[in-house]
């Protein structure tokens, strides 16, 4: 039987509880205190699209003679060089192992043999992000990926410690989104839903009224506290209703259309880049239709059989094969093959990102995109293997953009204690002797990045690694 996603008004009079605490627990009723206090619903929205498996310097976004040089791989960007920051030189202590950081977001030490797949020891800058930008959102964050490895969804959002945030696949995001509740009516029960929303409002005005008289102290002031905001609720209620009304829904998405999104390798495995595109179309509509405004894209490494390779066998026959970003850096690929890998994903930011500048923006005369900040990295840090020195960011935010590259001071590790560049390295990879290594934590580039989205944090996963914002990246 299908949920009633409406409020009768017993239910709405429960959720404000008057001492049970229901009324923290919906975005609405979210909605309903920061506007009864006075508070500003915040507006900015913060994405990250995080690729996996590494990437060699020679195939970066790089400082250019007078700005950004985009490699071949990454020219679907070029139309947005104004609004982007290529930030060098950053580094993770953590979880070092031969492929890169398993939880990178965290900021910390994960939990587990750091040489096999590990729990993550604490909160992912995403979902530390969405307690501010996501308290009254239908989603306070999403994850989403469009393939599976080992039949199981990549994720890399976690809500602390052994507490992964799970990720969804196209199909699963599009029910959430579209499957049921006001968002999957017709036009003509999307009204009549709305139209009982706005009668419980306004017959539970009464309601308080009476109840007041049998109220006194601090209950009469939070209840005269939640009367004055109904009708602005109401008035927020058809603004919400007609946002959502005037998204465009997709088709509906099947695994005939997209393929089952399972590793070629793998026992019927399918894999698509159409499901690619759907997947970060759907993330960015769920940006702009307000569903979310904290969201990150995983891009998982995989067997891709639109880029096959021929390859001669022993017995003189010629056989198809279907690498994956991982055998790009065995020497299962070709420059024609990392410029199209490459190039997808690039496609893909460029996909997000354009369509919140189309979108119009909460402020007259501004875009969705001058209230985002996205950022793009690779979980691995910089190549393939050991590259938790290395780490590279690519920030799209239309203010501190400008066709730009910031790159951070290196130096020489103290070794004599003191320094969690090689303190809180393992020791087969602390940094040797004379080795330049960055100064600058990705704690740092997160800590920047809050401050970016009007969600500022002053420290950030492990407080030893944490020197504060980045000011290079704060202004243009």
């Amino acid at each position: 039987m299908k949920k009633d996603r409406t409020y009768s008004r017993r239910r709405f009079m429960r959720a404000l509880g008057l001492g049970a605490g229901g009324w923290m627990v919906h975005p609405l009723l979210r909605q309903l205190v920061t506007t009864a206090t006075g508070q500003a619903a915040p507006g900015k929205r913060f994405v990250v699209f995080a690729q996996q498996g590494g990437v060699p310097v020679e195939r970066r976004a790089q400082r250019g003679a007078s700005g950004i040089e985009f490699t071949p791989q990454w020219s679907p960007l070029e139309p947005f060089r104004d609004d982007l920051v290529v930030v060098e030189n950053a580094y993770s202590p953590f979880s070092m192992h031969l492929h890169g950081n398993k939880n990178p977001l965290t900021g910390v030490e994960g939990i587990g043999d750091r040489a096999v797949v590990h729990e993550p020891g604490g909160i992912t800058i995403d979902r530390q992000i969405a307690q501010q930008l996501g308290m009254d959102s239908a989603f306070s964050s999403i994850s989403v990926t469009p393939w599976k490895i080992d039949n199981e969804l990549s994720s890399q959002s976690a809500d602390g410690a052994r507490t992964p945030f799970p990720s969804l696949d196209p199909i699963t995001l599009f029910s959430r989104l579209f499957g049921d509740g006001m968002t999957g009516m017709d036009d003509s029960a999307r009204l009549e839903a709305l139209r009982r929303n706005q009668s419980v409002l306004d017959g539970m005005q009464a309601d308080i009224a009476r109840m007041e008289s049998r109220l006194s102290g601090r209950e009469r002031e939070r209840m005269q506290l939640y009367l004055h905001s109904v009708r602005e609720l109401e008035a927020q209620l058809m603004a919400v209703e007609a946002r959502q009304g005037s998204c465009v829904r997709p088709p509906t998405p099947t695994e005939e259309t997209l393929g089952n999104g399972r590793n070629q390798d793998a026992e019927e495995g399918e894999v698509r880049p159409e499901r690619m595109v759907f997947t970060t179309e759907l993330m960015a509509l769920s940006l702009v239709c307000d569903f979310t405004r904290v969201a990150i894209y995983v891009a998982p490494q995989l067997s891709m059989p639109w880029l096959p390779r021929r390859v001669d066998t022993e017995d003189g026959e010629t056989e198809e094969t279907f690498a994956g970003q991982h055998r790009f850096f065995h020497g299962a690929s070709t420059d024609e093959m990392w410029e199209a890998w490459s190039q997808q994903n690039a496609e893909q930011l460029a996909t997000i990102w354009s369509t919140l500048k189309a979108a119009s923006g909460t402020e007259d005369g501004r875009s969705l995109a001058d209230e985002t900040t996205m950022v793009w990295l690779n979980t691995n840090g910089g190549v393939h293997h050991n590259g938790q020195w290395d780490y590279w960011f690519m920030v799209f935010n239309t203010e501190v953009g400008g066709d730009r590259v910031v790159t951070l001071p290196t130096s020489v590790a103290d070794r004599d204690g003191g320094d969690p560049r090689y303190d809180l390295a393992p020791e087969d990879a602390k940094p040797s002797r004379r080795q330049e290594v960055a100064e600058v934590s990705t704690n740092d580039v997160f800590v920047t990045l809050s401050h970016l989205c009007d969600a500022p944090l002053e420290t950030f996963g492990d407080p030893r690694t944490n020197n504060g914002p980045i000011d290079e990246l704060l202004s243009a």
